[in-house]
């Protein structure tokens, strides 16, 4: 497993379901945002697990509350820097989920994933 093949089929994902990827690793000192994509008038923040043992957590609490706040910080960095991409009615962060237990990958898309 690893971890930029699960962040290349999670874009592959999200394009194939009509989203623009802006950002790929995007990175704010020591802060990383897997992937920023618009849908609709829509901002979206996504952090990416690849996971070879999906089960062993419940996927809406993978993401720990340290990792949360990091996510915040970056995406308020982010908005910042872009200001000409702030021009949506929100932002919202979601979780792509890559599980490599099978002999194809599965993708788990989770939107809203915290607040």
């Amino acid at each position: 497993m690893n971890g930029k093949h699960a962040e290349q089929l999670a874009k592959e994902f999200l394009l194939e379901r009509g989203f623009t990827v802006l950002g790929q690793n995007v990175r704010f000192r020591r802060l990383e945002i897997d992937l920023v994509a618009k849908t609709g008038r829509t901002l979206v923040f996504v952090e990416v697990k690849g996971r070879t043992n999906i089960e062993a957590v419940p996927l809406e609490e993978a993401l720990t509350r340290a990792q949360q706040r990091r996510l915040r910080t970056a995406a308020q960095a982010y908005l910042l820097e872009h200001p000409m991409e702030t021009d949506t009615d929100e932002a919202r962060f979601d979780c792509v989920f890559v599980d490599f237990s099978g002999p194809t990958p599965k993708v788990h898309h989770i939107e809203n994933a915290f607040w």
